[in-house]
């Protein structure tokens, strides 16, 4: 079994995620991903159960918390969930 960290940064979550930290950020400041903001700064945690709940209501694949693998395309509808795009050809 992958052992985890206990909590990751916005850069973690945004390579995770196939996304960029902006976009980790967003989805925080929506209130979309649960975290906390560490005392004193602006720099955002998101603990492993709140991205797990997260990457399941949002229908991303559980695997990609096991580490970089193949680069997916990545379509998000506009109610936030995420859709692996079609293989491009060529």
């Amino acid at each position: 079994m992958k052992k985890y960290p206990t909590v990751f940064t916005s850069g973690q979550v945004a390579k995770i995620c196939r996304v960029c930290a902006r976009t980790v950020n967003k989805w925080f400041d929506a209130g979309l991903l649960k975290g906390y903001l560490v005392p004193g700064g602006i720099d955002r945690r998101i603990p492993v159960g709140d991205l797990r709940a997260f990457m399941l209501a949002s229908g991303m694949p559980m695997e990609w918390l096991d580490g970089p693998g193949e680069p997916a395309d990545v379509v998000r509808t506009a109610w936030g969930k995420v859709e692996l795009a079609e293989p491009r050809s060529g």
